[in-house]
């Protein structure tokens, strides 16, 4: 997760039942930084939106700035120093940062991500740079693109622009994307699609029922299907896939994206097995992350945590099983899932009711 990596572990560490979370520390370019943009609005009139890096800092990330004159290594260091496990790549990075980041993030024993179009950069320019993986099956649009294309466009408005008239489901099948995701493969990169988010966008601007479709609508139903498409090719191609939401923290319910959505969309639009798909969630989840994630969770075996779920019915036989949970175990512990809705574990989670309400130990042996 990104935002603040020491505020969030903070937080999440004095909850006694909150998921395990790892930190990654976003990086942007100079733009990203300090980049005002005039956006016209409805009466003909120009506004100014604020740079993306204050919009964040406002809702209390810390995004870190990163020049060709920066230290990647010092990014790195101040990065571990404040828990995050790795460097996150977000926007206005070229090829050469990009590099210089992701060996930084590998010399510090750290994984560097990135957007899959962190413009100028593309997703090629980030696996060719080692990149352990790489995010939004949507921004392979920049793959599209000729790099004087790409160094012209400066505006977020001019990036939209570009992805609404270049994306589509049979751009998905362009010969430049297929030789990125072959280059993937090859490298064993990941690949996080995030499909779910960009169909909830779809379905939030369906509700909304605009006389006149805005710019962000406007890419939002060109990139729908061409994420799917990108998607189904990188399974045909062998790249490794991970499972992975986006935004699921704020904003109406109805447009936060969901990891059981997002498994169901690998399955029914994708092409992977059910448990091809729990793999992208478990397993190879773990390993992406790296470091200590990809050594004690991911797979049920000796010396690992205990997380583990109860199901109703086997989601081998159908990936919707997955939302029959019976009960929830984190390190050994026992909880129901109104428990954990209710916030009863957070705040008794080193407690015990004397009807054993609240979360219970037990000891796992081996058959």
């Amino acid at each position: 997760m990104g935002t603040n990596p020491k505020e969030l572990l903070s937080r999440t560490r004095a909850l006694g039942a909150s998921p395990r979370v790892y930190a990654m520390q976003l990086v942007a370019g100079f733009r990203f930084f300090y980049g005002r943009e005039a956006v016209p609005t409805s009466d003909g009139s120009v506004a100014y939106r604020l740079p993306q890096a204050q919009i964040m800092e406002m809702r209390g990330w810390t995004p870190m700035l990163f020049t060709h004159d920066d230290d990647p290594d010092s990014i790195a260091t101040a990065a571990q120093a404040a828990g995050a496990i790795g460097l996150k790549l977000y926007g206005y990075l070229d090829s050469t940062s990009v590099r210089m980041l992701t060996d930084a993030a590998h010399r510090a024993g750290m994984s560097a991500w990135g957007h899959a179009w962190v413009q100028p950069a593309n997703a090629r320019d980030q696996v060719l740079a080692g990149e352990d993986g790489v995010v939004h099956a949507s921004l392979f649009v920049g793959d599209l693109l000729a790099p004087q294309t790409r160094d012209s466009l400066l505006a977020s408005t001019a990036i939209l622009e570009e992805g609404a008239r270049s994306a589509s489901p049979e751009a998905a099948l362009d010969p430049r994307i297929g030789e990125t995701l072959d280059s993937m493969a090859r490298r064993g990169t990941f690949l996080e699609p995030t499909l779910d988010v960009t169909l909830r966008s779809v379905s939030h601007f369906d509700a909304e029922h605009a006389e006149r479709p805005s710019l962000p609508e406007q890419y939002a139903r060109a990139v729908v299907g061409f994420s799917m498409g990108v998607a189904r090719e990188a399974v045909k191609r062998k790249v490794r896939i991970t499972a992975g939401t986006d935004h699921v923290a704020y904003g109406p319910v109805r447009d936060r994206a969901s990891l059981v959505n997002e498994l169901r969309l690998l399955v029914d639009s994708v092409g992977l097995a059910p448990e091809q798909a729990l793999i992208a969630a478990t397993r190879d989840a773990a390993i992406a992350i790296g470091g200590e994630a990809a050594r004690s969770v991911g797979t049920i075996e000796a010396g690992r945590f205990a997380d583990l779920l109860l199901l109703d019915k086997s989601p081998l036989e159908d990936i919707r099983n997955l939302d029959r949970v019976q009960w929830v175990m984190q390190g050994g512990r026992l909880w129901r899932p109104w428990q954990l809705r209710s916030g009863m574990a957070s705040r008794s989670a080193h407690e015990s009711n004397a009807d054993g309400a609240t979360g219970t130990t037990v000891e796992l042996t081996h058959p």
